[in-house]
């Protein structure tokens, strides 16, 4: 072979291997680019997956903390960094089903949760019949499916049937509910006195800046709070009260009382600051909890209190006092979601 032919050897085989190298320096160039994509893929996904972490946590600060929140919850949102998150809520009982979706400028990562809240409930929720003064069963026939508490004495239960404890001398402390806050949330905000009519329907929340007056024949499915008394008209008939969801039936800051009322049903909780006077009531049921900080007088016949437990599980909202257990917050049902 000839000088020219080895020359020309040489730089074919130099012009191979330049080729094989460059072509491996792109390969990697190539796969480091991608990999830098793909990580920084993946930090951007992990950002927008802690956003929405941080939905979740928010969330859940909301309904251990902000009753109105957990009577109404909203769709929340918040702003992190670059990113942001929006949490949307529904509410079945106690129980809220929370979407949460994180967000960066490139990526949403939604997810999925329950949450179930358990709230801390006053003393006075244990029973069927609480007061702060007397209890004065009138020797009416009453039967009590459920304890009874006063703070001073039970007197004239002889006839009286109570499938539960009776506690003298209870030293349950008074609770107190919130009439600001129940006028806050109010349906309906009446200043002055309010009469529910015969025959007629009402439901929702009812904020009476006054005194109230139910008449016989009145169905009510809602709730009724007054800043004055709240009376059920003498001798009426076929009332029937039932608040939805865990709200109270009745609320007042002065007495509740009604004279000969007959074949009437009262779901919920009947609280007062002051007496509860059921004077000659009939073949009357009530299915919840009768509550003052006051006396409690009750006297008629085929009357039937029965103590609703749904006031420790679920217990009406705004009320404050002597809290026996404490609120708790438990998460499950965690679950990722495509884009």
């Amino acid at each position: 072979m000839n000088l020219s032919s080895k020359e020309g050897t040489g730089l074919i085989l130099i012009f191979i291997l330049l080729t094989t190298m460059t072509t491996l320096v792109l390969a990697f160039m190539s796969i480091n680019s991608i990999l830098l994509k793909s990580s920084g893929n993946s930090t951007i996904q992990l950002k927008s997956f802690w956003l929405a972490e941080a939905g979740f946590q928010q969330a859940s600060f909301k309904i251990n903390n902000e009753a109105q929140y957990r009577l109404n919850p909203t769709t929340i949102t918040g702003i992190l960094g670059e990113g942001s998150y929006s949490v949307a809520a529904t509410k079945n009982g106690n129980i809220y089903s929370l979407s949460s979706t994180g967000s960066t400028p490139s990526f949403q990562k939604p997810l999925q949760m329950s949450v179930t809240y358990l709230s801390g409930y006053p003393e006075a929720f244990n029973y069927g019949i609480r007061s702060g003064g007397k209890i004065n069963l009138n020797k009416s026939t009453t039967t009590i499916t459920g304890d009874i508490a006063s703070n001073k004495k039970i007197l004239n239960q002889k006839k009286a049937t109570v499938l539960g404890t009776a506690k003298e001398k209870a030293s349950i402390k008074d609770i107190t509910a919130s009439l600001s806050s129940y006028k806050s949330i109010a349906d309906q905000k009446i200043t002055g006195n309010m009469t529910f009519k015969s025959g007629q329907t009402y439901n929702k929340i009812w904020y009476i800046e006054g005194d109230v007056q139910i008449q016989g024949g009145t169905t009510i499915t809602g709730t009724i709070i007054a800043s004055g008394s709240i009376t059920i008209n003498k001798n009426a008939n076929n009332v029937t009260i039932a608040p939805s969801a865990n709200y109270p039936a009745l609320i007042a800051k002065s007495t509740i009382q009604t004279t000969g009322m007959t074949n009437s049903k009262i779901n919920g909780l009947v609280f007062t600051e002051d007496q509860i006077k059921f004077k000659n009531i009939k073949d009357s049921q009530i299915s919840g909890s009768l509550i003052a900080n006051k006396d409690i007088s009750i006297s008629g016949k085929n009357i039937s209190v029965s103590y609703d437990s749904k006031l420790k599980t679920s217990p009406s909202p705004y009320f404050s006092g002597d809290v026996s257990g404490h609120s708790v917050i438990s998460q499950k049902n965690w679950k990722e979601l495509d884009r």
